[in-house]
């Protein structure tokens, strides 16, 4: 089932699609939210 996770950072849209342990980013963010935005990515990664 694929999934749509919002990362919230202020007024930027930013969303983790993801489906069957593959993700990919959908990212507006401005620079401020960008350590946000790597955190949330970084939980995607295997190890």
């Amino acid at each position: 089932m694929t999934t749509i996770t919002q990362i919230k950072g202020g007024t930027d849209n930013c969303y983790i699609v993801a489906d069957d342990g593959k993700a990919i980013l959908i990212d507006t963010a401005s620079g401020p939210h960008l350590d946000k935005v790597i955190a949330e990515c970084d939980k995607w990664i295997p190890e």
